[in-house]
């Protein structure tokens, strides 16, 4: 019986689930809590204890990565969990895992979006699916928030910056005013 089309199969829901739960996050922040991941669970032999998707189960893994991961890391975690697939993060599978990983995300582009708030889900659903008609999948679209923008956006890919922000608007405008204030002043002083 061939079983590798069913691991292949296994191996890409996996990945699919990590995806989504860490879409989120940006790719060294995934990275580096994959890593936390699979040395505690490697460590601690937490994925021999939990052998089913309970309460008490779940509030031990909690507990062991409190403070550690982002929610969307504790939400797949959750997911291995309750499918009894953490074995999948420990010791070889999970540094072949966490390799693989490496790999994968480090080809895939990340776009910021950055805004002066914190955008509503629906306006963060409506600019997602803007930015992917430029940025189709696998690409990551990360939100990020910098309050000194004022109004107005910033999208950075790693290659190019678009910058539709207050700040820059402001900046754009008010200096060459101030240059020529200063070189009408030296003029009339001068």
């Amino acid at each position: 019986m061939n079983t590798e089309p069913k691991l292949f199969k296994q191996v890409t829901q996996i990945l699919d689930e990590l995806d989504l739960a860490t879409s989120s996050l940006p790719i060294n922040q995934l990275l580096a809590e994959l890593l936390v991941v699979v040395e505690r669970l490697s460590f601690t032999g937490i994925h021999d204890a939990i052998q089913q998707y309970s309460l008490e189960n779940i509030a031990k893994i909690d507990l062991l990565f409190e403070g550690e991961v982002s929610d969307g890391m504790l939400s797949f975690i959750h997911w291995l969990a309750k499918y009894n697939m953490l074995k999948v993060l420990v010791d070889d599978t999970g540094s072949i895992f966490l390799n693989y990983c490496i790999k994968k995300y480090k080809q895939i582009a990340e776009v910021k979006f950055i805004t002066p708030i914190q955008l509503s889900d629906e306006t963060k659903s409506y600019t997602l699916g803007r930015l992917r008609l430029i940025y189709p999948q696998p690409a990551r679209i990360i939100y990020e928030v910098i309050p000194s923008l004022s109004a107005g956006f910033v999208i950075q890919d790693g290659t190019k910056i678009v910058d539709r922000s207050l700040h820059t608007k402001i900046t754009q405008s008010v200096k060459p005013y101030i240059l020529k204030q200063c070189q009408q002043s030296m003029v009339n002083h001068g």
